[in-house]
């Protein structure tokens, strides 16, 4: 049944920069596109609702 709801899934290369290992996917769905939950995304809607 997810087959259903998702286009693709893109698997990017692992970033190891910061001194951790972080690796972005991004999960395309039919119908909608892509839906961005990144940790920026996420602090910086923290920091407006607060």
């Amino acid at each position: 049944m997810l087959r259903e709801f998702v286009e693709k899934i893109v698997v990017h290369a692992p970033d190891k920069s910061s001194g951790h290992r972080t690796q972005r996917i991004d999960v395309h769905y039919n119908f909608i596109g892509e839906i961005d939950f990144s940790p920026e995304y996420s602090r910086v809607s923290r920091q407006t609702t607060a």
